[in-house]
């Protein structure tokens, strides 16, 4: 203020602006698991082990002021005069640890993945498909034991044997005769038992290896191994 300059007058505006929280952001974020036969690549039947979809719910909340303009994210005071901004998400919910089914008795092999483990869901928590692959068990049959059509594979099971089991399949004896004869052509005693004929046979036998799930001959395993020969 400088000498002769008067009176001044200074206004003050207050700002009444307050703040609320009228919307809550809200997202679902899922998890699903799939369980697939890896021979087929088909699902395996629901009533053995269905697909399983987890959920979790995200919320946060929206500041608007006074004026209808939204702020952001966050919490707002009591009073409704300040605010906090704050992006996170509020999480309901979270992906539980699920065990994957032992379907050995239904003639599948052990899972890939024994368990899915547990996720503990935050903003960052994208949607998620999760597989788990079975394989099917496989059985030898041999000529010792030879199977019939229609008989179960398992116990109680649906899948059967299918033809092409029997011994007759699994076996097959292949016989050489030797004829001794003189130069006119008449029979004469000269095989090794002395007799005009002398009888060699030779037996070969295979085991068919059968899918368990299936029912189907996968082919013949020649050599022991257990495995199908190619």
């Amino acid at each position: 203020v400088t000498p002769g300059q008067g009176d001044t007058t200074v206004t003050v505006t207050y700002n009444n602006i307050t703040y609320t929280l009228k919307d809550e952001e809200t997202k679902t974020v899922t998890r699903t698991i799939n369980y697939v036969d890896s021979v087929t690549g088909k699902a395996i039947p629901s009533e053995l082990e269905p697909s399983v979809t987890q959920t979790a719910t995200l919320t946060r909340s929206v500041i608007y002021d006074s004026k209808g303009n939204k702020i952001g994210y966050g919490t707002v005071s009591a009073d409704g005069k300040s605010y906090t901004l704050n992006d996170s998400y509020k999480v309901t919910g979270s992906w539980d640890e699920k065990k994957s089914a032992d379907l050995s008795s239904h003639g599948y092999t052990a899972p890939d993945k024994e368990t899915v483990a547990a996720v503990n869901v935050d903003g960052s928590t994208k949607d998620t498909v999760v597989t788990v692959y079975y394989g099917h068990q496989t059985v030898p049959v041999t000529p010792e034991d030879p199977k019939n059509p229609g008989d179960p594979i398992i116990p109680g099971g649906n899948v059967t044997y299918p033809k092409g089991l029997t011994e007759k399949d699994l076996k097959d004896t292949v016989t050489r005769t030797i004829k001794y004869v003189d130069a006119k052509g008449n029979l004469v005693n000269g095989s090794p038992d002395g007799t005009s004929r002398y009888e060699q046979t030779a037996e070969f036998t295979r085991t068919a290896i059968v899918d368990k799930v299936t029912g189907k001959i996968l082919g013949y395993d020649t050599d022991g191994d257990g495995e199908v020969d190619t």
